[in-house]
C-alpha cells in the first residue's frame, strides 16, 4: 500500500507474511482487473512468475501444508498481452516452465504497465510444495532470464529514490506470522530501522546483491580470510564454505539430527552463545545467538542451528546472508548507487 510522508514522498510499502519460518512472502496483483497471488521473496533472482491457469503440475493445485494456490488466468485479464515466448528457469533445487506475457503490476502500491512475466505451466515438486504462487525476483537484470527487465527496475520512475529496504522482526513462528517485517519502495524504513547509522558497501556484482567482507568470528573460530556474501530474502540462516561450517559447528558442540538433518544445541544453551561478528571495510556488525540458534519447537529442548553449507556456485567461497542477518539489520538495496546499506533492525 501507498503510505504518505508528511514531505510528501512516494514511500510504497507491503507488509511482509513469513511461511512455517521458512518462506518470506509479500502480495502482489496482476492483470484488468487484478488478481491477487502470494509471492516468495527473492533477492537472488530477477524473474517474476506465476502459476498458469493451465498449469498441470501436482504442485499448482496445492501445498502439502493445505495451503491453496493462486493461479492466473490470463483470459479474465482485459490488459493481458501473450509474448509467444519460452521460459525456463532452473533455481538449483527445481525448474520452472512456461511462457512469457505482459500485463499491469501492482507492486506496494505501484501500479507498473507492460510488466513482462512468467507463466509457470510445469512445476518441479520441490517448488509447486512450497506455499506460494510464484516468485517476485529482486535482483538486477543481468541475472534475469530471458532478458526480461525486473519489476522493480520499471519500478524506478515511480520512486523519489532508486532504492527498497527489508525488515524482518524477531520472531521465529512455526505456523504462519501475518506480519513478519515491511519491504518498503523508494524510502527507507525510519519506523522499523535505525537509520542515524547506515553502512554502505560497494557492490562486487551487479547480479545478486553480492559484497566483500574481510572476517568472521564466532566465539574461538576466526576466518580473517575475505571472501563474498550475497543478501538473499529467500533463505534462512546463514549458508557458508565447507571450511567455516566446520568451525562453526565444532565451536558449538553442535549435535547432528539425521533424521531431520538438521544440527542442534540445547536451547538452555542460547544466551551462553557468543555473537556472531562481521568485519567490512574496518566495521563489525554483530549477529546474536538467538537470530542464528533458532526453536522450531521440535519438542526436546533442542534447537536449530540455522547454518547451512554451500559448494561456491562458481564464484568461490561466498556466504549467503538470509534471514538470520536481515532480523538483525535492515537491508537497504541501493540501487542507484549500486551498494547495499545495513542499518540496526528496530525491535
Amino acid at each position: 500500500m501507498k503510505r504518505h510522508h508528511p514531505k510528501d514522498i512516494n514511500l510504497y510499502s507491503e507488509t511482509l507474511s513469513n511461511y512455517f519460518n521458512t518462506f518470506l512472502v509479500a502480495n502482489i496483483s496482476l492483470g484488468t482487473p487484478p488478481q491477487n497471488f502470494t509471492m516468495f521473496l527473492d533477492t537472488a533472482s530477477s524473474n517474476l512468475w506465476v502459476i498458469d491457469s493451465k498449469c498441470k503440475s501436482k504442485g499448482c493445485q496445492g501445498s502439502p501444508g493445505g495451503i491453496s494456490k493462486h493461479v492466473f488466468d490470463s483470459t479474465k485479464s482485459t490488459t493481458f498481452i501473450n509474448n509467444g515466448q519460452y521460459f525456463s528457469i532452473n533455481y538449483g533445487y527445481g525448474v520452472v516452465v512456461g511462457n512469457l506475457g505482459t500485463d499491469t503490476l501492482n507492486l506496494g502500491g505501484i501500479s507498473i504497465q507492460n510488466q513482462t512475466f512468467a507463466l509457470a505451466e510445469t512445476l518441479a515438486d520441490p517448488i509447486g510444495e512450497q506455499p506460494i504462487d510464484g516468485f517476485l525476483g529482486l535482483g538486477w537484470p543481468n541475472l534475469a532470464v530471458d532478458g526480461v527487465i525486473p519489476p522493480i527496475q520499471n519500478a524506478l520512475p515511480q520512486l523519489d529514490t532508486p532504492l527498497f529496504t527489508v525488515w524482518l522482526n524477531k520472531r521465529h513462528l512455526t505456523n504462519i506470522d501475518p506480519a513478519a517485517g515491511q519491504i518498503t519502495f523508494g524510502a527507507l524504513d525510519t519506523g522499523h530501522c535505525d537509520v542515524s547509522t547506515i553502512y554502505y558497501i560497494k557492490l562486487s556484482s551487479l547480479t545478486y546483491w553480492m559484497f566483500p567482507f574481510t572476517k568472521f568470528q564466532l566465539g574461538s573460530y576466526t576466518n580473517a580470510k575475505a571472501t563474498l556474501a550475497i543478501s538473499d530474502t529467500a533463505r534462512i540462516g546463514f549458508g557458508v564454505p565447507q571450511v567455516d561450517f566446520g568451525g562453526i559447528i565444532k565451536f558449538l558442540n553442535a549435535t547432528f539430527d539425521s533424521t531431520n538433518n538438521i544440527y542442534t544445541v540445547p536451547c538452555n544453551q542460547i544466551n551462553s552463545i557468543p555473537e556472531m561478528r562481521f568485519t567490512f571495510e574496518g566495521i563489525t556488525l554483530h549477529v546474536s545467538s538467538s537470530n542464528f540458534i533458532v526453536d522450531q519447537e521440535l519438542g526436546n529442548g533442542l534447537c536449530v542451528v540455522t547454518v547451512f553449507v554451500l559448494n561456491g556456485g562458481g564464484f568461490g567461497p561466498v556466504w549467503i546472508f538470509g534471514d538470520s542477518f536481515l532480523r538483525s539489520y535492515c537491508n537497504i538495496y541501493d540501487i542507484g548507487n549500486k551498494q547495499i546499506g545495513f542499518a540496526k533492525a528496530l525491535h
